[in-house]
């Protein structure tokens, strides 16, 4: 499988497009939310190893680290950070 630079940009915005949520919330989710987050993590690893052409047997943390991509929760944990400090910063102005 072959991908270019149009197919690593959709599947970071299929992965970073998803429902937000915070692993400070995590204990308040349905179990079923906790699943849909570990497959939205194994859907990641996969594309981000289909990018990068390696073998489904390499590890995912070097390969997320080589493209600049943060994983699934991590990804939820900046988006919320930065949205609390624009309507921070927004508000003070």
């Amino acid at each position: 499988m072959t991908c270019n630079g149009d197919d690593q940009q959709m599947a970071y915005v299929f992965v970073s497009l998803q429902r937000p949520v915070s692993r400070l919330t995590v204990e308040f989710m349905p179990d079923l939310y906790i699943a849909e987050l570990y497959r939205l993590q194994q859907i990641q690893n996969s594309l981000a190893r289909a990018v990068v052409k390696a073998p489904k047997s390499s590890h995912i943390t070097p390969i997320l680290q080589s493209l600049h991509w943060l994983k699934v929760n991590e990804r939820i944990e900046y988006k919320l950070f930065f949205s609390y400090l624009q309507s921070y910063y927004n508000q003070s102005t």
